[in-house]
C-alpha cells in the first residue's frame, strides 16, 4: 500500500493494517518479539551505522537485519517500514515519543494497554485512563500467552478481531491458537 492510500484509511483501518503487518513480520521471523526494549537491533547494524554520516531510509535496513520489539516497536516498525520514509544515521533507537509521534492511530490509552498486556505488568506506563478493571485484563493477557511471538500474534489479532481496537478482556480464546 502506498503511502497516500495508507493516509486515506480511516484510523481503525490503519491500526489494523499494521497489526496485519506485524503478524506477518513475526512470521517472516524480521520481527523477535523481547520483553523489555523498544526495538533492539543487532550489533552488525548498529556498526553500519555508527561509521557513517549517511542517512539510510530504515526501510531498506530493517528487511535484512532480525530486530527484536516490544509490541510498541513492532506497531512502529511496521509503521515505518510500510508507510513511512524514516531515515536514521549514527545510531538508531527508538523512543516513547518516537512511536507516539510515527503510530498516533493510536490512542496512548491503546498502546499503553497493549504493552502492559505484552509486558505483563504497568511499571513505565502512564495512562491514567486505564481502569484497573482494564489492567487486570491486559495482565490475564499476558499470562495467557508465555512466549512472547505467541503473546505478539495473539494482540495483533485481538486488535484485527475487534475492529481496530485492542479489548483484553474480549474472550481470549477467539481466534487465537493455545
Amino acid at each position: 500500500m502506498k503511502t497516500e492510500n495508507f493516509d486515506n484509511l480511516s484510523n481503525k483501518d490503519k491500526r489494523i493494517a499494521i497489526a496485519k503487518d506485524v503478524i506477518k513480520s513475526i512470521e517472516a521471523k524480521i520481527y523477535v518479539a523481547k520483553m523489555g526494549h523498544i526495538v533492539e537491533t543487532p550489533r552488525s547494524l548498529d556498526n553500519r551505522l555508527y561509521n557513517t554520516i549517511k542517512e539510510f531510509p530504515l526501510q531498506q535496513l530493517i528487511p535484512k537485519y532480525k530486530c527484536k520489539v516490544c509490541a510498541k516497536g513492532a506497531l512502529f516498525l511496521s509503521h515505518v517500514l510500510l508507510y513511512n520514509n524514516y531515515n536514521v544515521q549514527g545510531h538508531f533507537g527508538v523512543s516513547n515519543s518516537d512511536v507516539s509521534e510515527e503510530v498516533d492511530y493510536f490512542t496512548e490509552e491503546q498502546m499503553d494497554l497493549i504493552e502492559i498486556a505484552f509486558e505483563g505488568s504497568r511499571w513505565v506506563w502512564h495512562s491514567s485512563s486505564i481502569t484497573m478493571n482494564d489492567e487486570t485484563y491486559a495482565i490475564q493477557f499476558y499470562e495467557k500467552y508465555p512466549k512472547e511471538d505467541e503473546r505478539l500474534v495473539a494482540i495483533m489479532k485481538n486488535i484485527i478481531t475487534n475492529k481496530g481496537k485492542f479489548i483484553p478482556s474480549t474472550n481470549l480464546s477467539i481466534g487465537f491458537k493455545d
